[in-house]
């Protein structure tokens, strides 16, 4: 995940110390919010669909993969999950932990590279993909976070996800462009051409994640769209914007 810790550290230098003092609990809230709301709509959905009492989570061991400054672990341990969050950068995670303590929130934060053969696992009760998955642009990557997912999970754990979804009417804007592996490269200011996400077609999304040993037990593909897939998104056309494939998976 190397390649990967560059740009996702970069994304946090803009964010100084005093950013987190208690003074700028507004505004980071906000922040948290605009990054974790999409899927805590779908968790509070799959909850409701399913009749899953949040109550039941509590003490419940919790992983988030890719959590950011950690807003959707906040969702858990306010419920009483027992929460680690696990990110790349170590940037998001000395964030994260000054983030919670401010709060008052006990949650595990840990960086770690999840593109790498893991050999060490804890087991979880539940695991959520932080829209971390559709970041993964190496087949390689994808394969062994996928596996990490799989040998983390206890015997009746569930693994949600929510991702981008290619499909056939999507054009990106200048600057951006869709190579013939569905991957979206960016242009950046030093004119380099980089790749930022795999924007896969649902049916190649579902045979990865069989492939990988997981068995899908909830598929929704809808039309709304809440991920930051560039600059501006929201002031995109909407029909040449990608779809999201929501999935709950067990092994």
């Amino acid at each position: 995940m190397e390649k990967y810790y560059h740009s996702y550290n970069i994304s946090y230098e803009r964010f100084t110390p005093d950013w987190f003092d208690k003074e700028n609990q507004k505004e980071v809230d906000a922040f948290l919010l605009e990054n974790s709301e999409s899927l805590i709509n779908y968790l509070e959905s799959y909850f409701s669909q399913f009749n899953i009492q949040k109550s039941s989570l509590y003490g419940k061991k919790v992983l988030i993969t890719g959590c950011g400054f950690g807003g959707l672990c906040h969702y858990f341990a306010r419920l009483g999950a027992e929460v680690t969050g696990i990110d790349v950068s170590n940037l998001a995670i000395v964030g994260a932990k000054e983030i919670a303590k401010n709060k008052g929130l006990y949650i595990d934060f840990e960086v770690r590279d999840l593109c790498k053969i893991n050999e060490d696992f804890a087991k979880y009760d539940l695991i959520i993909d932080d829209h971390l998955l559709h970041c993964l642009t190496e087949t390689s990557d994808r394969q062994n976070y996928l596996s990490f997912i799989k040998n983390s999970l206890n015997e009746e754990g569930i693994f949600l996800l929510e991702t981008m979804a290619f499909h056939g009417r999507i054009q990106p804007p200048i600057g951006f462009f869709f190579d013939e592996n569905n991957i979206l490269w960016q242009e950046n200011d030093n004119g380099q051409e980089v790749m930022i996400r795999k924007i896969a077609p649902s049916i190649d999304i579902e045979q990865e994640l069989i492939q990988s040993g997981l068995k899908i037990n909830y598929l929704y593909y809808h039309a709304e769209l809440a991920f930051q897939v560039f600059p501006g998104y929201k002031d995109f056309p909407f029909e040449y914007l990608p779809r999201t494939v929501r999935m709950a998976m067990k092994i």
